[in-house]
């Protein structure tokens, strides 16, 4: 709408009775696409131009804008000191035309693929521009731009053979693409005073429908041959020549000023754009946040189903106790039966003894019990939580402006949520630096989960004696095997199952058969200040095993 031949029209002869008469005395650029235009020294007038490709437009502010920064590139040296003598527009291309003495002339060009400002001579050449310079210098104006050429639309047969060329599409994009000048309000506008949908499919459109349209089409032309210059403080904010029936009831303001009215449009527009995009970006980490913990939550539901469904390891430490008698040292497995009379067999560490066994049952008993209360505490909280951040994105998308931005970043962004994360952080389950595996004949295998979690496992949970392991020569996780009686070895099942894990989760865990070293917790050891999961060791052994788990 901002390069409308109207709004063009408009904005030349307010341009015109406010500049002309005064001398260049600026030209500069600061951003990619805005020049700013200094007219005056003791009366300065700034015009602003923005050659973006989707909405390029054009208009002045009284005084002098220049930003006080280095990074500021004169433009038009030529000009300075000329006098503007006066600002013309074109019937029938989207261009703005300051004419100067001398003979030389500053043009506007709002159509095309690149918006520019071209400065011309007495013959159309092409002298300098605000983009592409080098590409345009020297070349003549009207070859380069040659006026748009398009088919007139003077009644509704012609109307309906461009619908019918133009299959498939929606009724505004149609309107459109047959009356060139039409912006996206007017071509609604008129849908709606047809009784259609604006996205209602041309091809749809029976032959009496179109005569409607096209009378529809004459009305609000001839609203617009009397502009009454609006803006309307929808999201975004739209800038038209008449007022709509469709946005009855929309707040809005009327100006007699085209320039006035771009202006305003200007500020409401940057101000959309900066809260569409700070909206956009919250909106974007609070559902990232939400799915997260949605999905996080499912995980510990489903997690906390089968820690139940697991066998009760206190009943069978219960049962082992009740028979100690019948079990000797040495046993891998007995079969016995629970206090209702049922069958059931137990596996058993031949290195341990019976009641050690049932201890080892009871700590895994132990173990379950303090899992399955974690995550019941992680559910809750998250149960608590997911509510809260919906609540957080259903009330951003009821900002509509900076101001309501402002009280809900204060109110909400900077207090609510770090509340809620101080929430989640004392009611979920703290975070383990290793994952757990059960090793054959009741050992357990502890993998450490990053570099930093590597060194809390092998220095502050690793005990002396335990087993410890990593891939040979790659980058991996440290592996700890707690021992489970001083003295007795590690059986060999165990260090295999162990240097397996160690190989999985490494670097190596695609080969078909990796090298991986182990020794004592004790014979590893770490330099002041040595960079995460990085140690030294001795006493080491190597085995080789296929990646596994």
């Amino acid at each position: 709408m901002l390069t409308d031949l109207k709004i063009l029209n408009l904005l030349a002869e307010n341009f015109d009775s406010a500049l002309s008469g005064k001398k260049f005395h600026a030209g500069f650029t600061f951003r990619k696409s805005e020049l700013l235009i200094i007219f005056g020294k003791k009366e300065p007038n700034t015009l602003f131009f923005n050659a973006a490709k989707n909405e390029p437009y054009l208009y002045f502010k009284e005084g002098d804008f220049k930003p006080k920064r280095k990074q500021v590139v004169e433009l038009f040296k030529g000009l300075n000191g000329l006098e503007l003598l006066s600002i013309k527009s074109s019937l029938t291309n989207r261009e703005l035309s300051l004419i100067f003495e001398d003979g030389v002339s500053l043009k506007f060009v709002l159509f095309g693929y690149q918006p520019n400002a071209l400065l011309l001579n007495d013959e159309n050449e092409i002298i300098d521009s605000f983009k592409s310079s080098s590409k345009l210098k020297g070349r003549n104006y009207e070859k380069e731009f040659p006026p748009l050429k398009r088919t007139q639309i003077t009644n509704s047969s012609i109307l309906k053979q461009s619908f019918r060329s133009n299959p498939s599409v929606k009724l505004s994009r149609a309107l459109r693409n047959s009356f060139h000048s039409l912006d996206q309000t007017s071509a609604r506008e008129i849908a709606f005073l047809s009784d259609f949908s604006y996205d209602h499919k041309s091809h749809e459109i029976d032959d009496g429908s179109i005569k409607r349209i096209w009378k529809a089409y004459k009305k609000v032309t001839a609203a617009i041959s009397s502009p009454e210059l609006t803006v309307y403080r929808t999201s975004p904010p739209l800038l038209t020549l008449f007022r709509p029936e469709h946005l009855d009831g929309v707040r809005h303001i009327s100006f007699d000023s085209a320039n006035d009215a771009v202006a305003e449009f200007i500020i409401l527009q940057n101000s959309y754009t900066t809260l569409s995009a700070k909206k956009t970006e919250t909106r974007k980490s609070l559902r990232l946040k939400l799915n997260s913990l949605r999905e996080r939550t499912k995980k510990q539901k489903t997690d906390l189903i089968r820690l139940k469904e697991r066998q009760d390891w206190h009943k069978i430490g219960d049962v082992l106790m009740s028979n100690l008698h019948n079990i000797k040292t040495g046993m891998t497995e007995i079969s016995l039966s629970d206090f209702d009379g049922n069958e059931m067999v137990v596996k058993l560490n031949n290195n341990l003894s019976p009641a050690s066994n049932a201890q080892y049952y009871y700590k895994k008993a132990k173990s379950a019990h303090s899992g399955e209360k974690k995550l019941l505490r992680a559910i809750s909280a998250g149960e608590k939580t997911i509510p809260e951040l919906t609540e957080l994105v259903e009330k951003l998308e009821s900002v509509n402006t900076l101001k309501e931005w402002d009280l809900f970043e204060k109110n909400f962004l900077k207090k609510r949520l770090p509340a809620i994360r101080s929430n989640r952080q004392k009611q979920d389950a703290p975070s383990l630096p290793y994952r757990e595996f059960d090793a054959p004949q009741g050992y357990t295998a502890y993998v450490g989960k990053s570099a930093k979690d590597n060194d809390k496992l092998t220095f502050k949970i690793g005990k002396k004696n335990d087993l410890w392991l990593h891939v040979q020569g790659a980058q991996g996780s440290h592996v700890v095997v707690p021992a489970l009686k001083k003295g007795i070895p590690f059986p060999r099942d165990v260090i295999v199952f162990a240097a397996q894990l160690a190989a999985r989760h490494s670097k190596q865990k695609h080969s078909g058969i990796a090298p991986v070293i182990y020794t004592l917790c004790k014979y590893v050891w770490k330099k002041r200040g040595g960079p995460p999961g990085t140690v030294h060791i001795k006493n080491e052994k190597s085995i080789m095993v296929k990646p596994g788990l």
